[in-house]
């Protein structure tokens, strides 16, 4: 094969990846709201982890024990 052609087919391949990974990331749904009450004690935290989305609004409640 042509040295030309190959890297043409390459540089296709991988814009092709590119674009296929930016349409598979990309999130569907709306920002949410999102609240959570964390209670503190000595050395941890109860949730001792939250997952949130990019773009949520987060509210925080902390309460010790």
């Amino acid at each position: 094969m042509n040295k030309r052609i190959q890297i043409t087919l390459l540089i296709l391949l991988v814009l092709a990846c590119g674009f296929i990974g930016g349409i598979l990331g990309v999130r569907t749904e709306k920002p949410q709201q999102r609240s959570f009450t964390i209670e503190a004690r000595q050395y941890a935290y109860d949730p001792p982890r939250i997952h949130v989305n990019k773009g949520d609004q987060v509210i925080i409640k902390l309460s010790s024990k």
